[in-house]
């Protein structure tokens, strides 16, 4: 019995070092999560938006300076929840550094807000940095496509 529990635990450490070593599938990591942020638009959890944000992040909006930080989503995110809005975006290009620790995403924003009769599609390009295990939003820029 003893033996057994060796090898078992022999077996643990072994696929923990393996797994730990796997290679990384950057591109599943990035549209899980695009579908993670727009899970949280669609239960408007602004906290969790918000959380996908790096504290350094830059929000860059059509017509108005840069924000520096987390503000600029927590101002957008806490009016969209509060007008029950809609924000799904779609992923059309991610572009990733070599060693996987940087990348680019870009897609298409489709937004309703149907308290003000409002509804459009604008693009989207968020600057991405792996971190701690996690992808963090280091700037999110977009704008309204016409018409």
């Amino acid at each position: 019995m003893r033996h057994l529990s060796l090898t078992l635990a022999a077996m643990l450490v072994a696929f923990t070092a393996w797994a730990e070593d796997a290679p990384r599938d950057v591109q599943a990591e990035l549209l899980a999560f695009n579908d993670r942020f727009n899970a949280l638009a669609a239960d408007y959890d602004v906290e969790g938006l918000v959380g996908l944000y790096a504290d350094t992040s830059l929000w860059i909006s059509p017509d108005t300076r840069p924000v520096p930080g987390q503000q600029g989503a927590s101002e957008v995110f806490s009016f969209m929840s509060a007008q029950q809005a809609t924000n799904l975006h779609s992923v059309d290009v991610l572009e990733v550094s070599e060693d996987g620790t940087l990348a680019m995403m870009v897609g298409n924003a489709d937004i309703s807000i149907p308290s003000m009769n409002v509804e459009f599609t604008g693009t989207l390009q968020f600057v991405m940095r792996w971190s701690d295990g996690e992808w963090r939003i280091l700037s999110d820029m977009y704008n309204v496509h016409e018409g």
